[in-house]
């Protein structure tokens, strides 16, 4: 960790007054609808998702605010699991989403309780065959 409280390698983004950003489960989209949904997770990689490709958006809410959703392409499937994500789910439904970030401890304070969470994101494709 940096003297500042940053992590080495990793962008502070400003909000407008200045102070930095702090956890956001998701980023809608703010220029109509996106090509590509980028799944990021904690560890700096990433998955860029042609919306055009997603074939199921499969969800459920389970006790305590607790989500499970999987999103299906031809050639895998991204499970993401996390807390109240209800409002993910209705803009992926859209088409309205930019970025899904896991969140990494390390990089942001935690979020309350009652603010959506993306605590795991797998990425499942066929092994090579």
């Amino acid at each position: 960790m940096n003297a500042d409280g940053t992590t080495p390698g990793w962008r502070v983004r400003l909000a407008k007054d200045g102070e930095p950003d702090g956890y956001r489960a998701f980023t809608p989209s703010r220029d109509g609808k996106p090509d590509f949904l980028d799944v990021e997770g904690r560890d700096g990689s990433g998955e860029l998702l042609p919306y055009r490709a997603i074939l199921s958006i499969a969800y459920t809410a389970l006790q305590g605010g607790v989500w499970l959703v999987t999103l299906t392409t031809p050639g895998s499937a991204t499970l993401i699991e996390g807390r109240h994500l209800g409002e993910l789910v209705r803009r992926l439904k859209l088409g309205d989403v930019d970025t899904i970030h896991e969140f990494d401890p390390q990089r942001w304070p935690q979020p309350p309780d009652s603010e959506p969470i993306v605590v795991q994101i797998t990425h499942h494709a066929p092994a090579p065959g």
